[in-house]
């Protein structure tokens, strides 16, 4: 039971990094004018809800 433990929080923990990574580039996108700011805000809710689904 402790490894399976182990390997959700670890999946989990990798799951929040890459969440975190794809917000930093739609950020950066949207820095450099090739994404909109509703552009923007559609796609990291996305991403949010695809995290909570998986979790």
């Amino acid at each position: 039971m402790e490894k399976l433990t182990e390997n959700v929080f670890r999946r989990f923990e990798t799951l929040k990094m890459s969440v975190g990574d794809e917000l930093l580039k739609l950020a950066k996108l949207k820095e450099q004018g090739m994404i909109s700011e509703s552009e923007f805000l559609q796609m990291k809710q996305e991403l949010i809800r695809k995290m909570s689904e998986s979790s």
